[in-house]
């Protein structure tokens, strides 16, 4: 049995942190999605070393290993991802508004014979 998931749905965060140690930089990046599902639909991922093109609104496919680590007796859960592909892009204000249907001129009628 593997340990690794398949997860599908829409970006609703994504964090970026990053640092300095003794064997180099390090940068990190935890995204939030939104999956489909009725319970528990928002899952954190973290992305170790990895230069992800995600922004909030993306569609994405993500593959993730599904793990805990121990520290002083407590165990915590961890979800780090593999893979991540963007299966649709979220829509900027300037492509709402050019994807929206163009103005139809309207032939004024000629009712001189009316009061107004």
């Amino acid at each position: 049995m593997s340990n690794k998931v398949e997860l599908q749905g829409t970006v609703v965060q994504v964090e970026e942190k990053s640092g300095e140690t003794t064997k180099g930089t390090w940068k990190r990046q935890n995204i939030v999605i939104k999956t489909n599902a009725e319970y528990k639909n928002t899952i954190p991922v973290g992305f170790f070393n990895k230069d992800l093109d995600v922004k909030e609104g993306d569609n994405v496919m993500v593959t993730a290993f599904v793990g805990g680590r121990e520290y002083e007796g407590r165990y915590f859960p961890d979800i780090d991802g593999d893979t991540l592909t963007v299966t649709g892009k979220a829509m900027t204000t300037k492509e709402v508004y050019t994807t929206q249907p163009e103005a139809v001129a309207v032939e004024e009628d000629d009712d001189s014979g009316l009061p107004f």
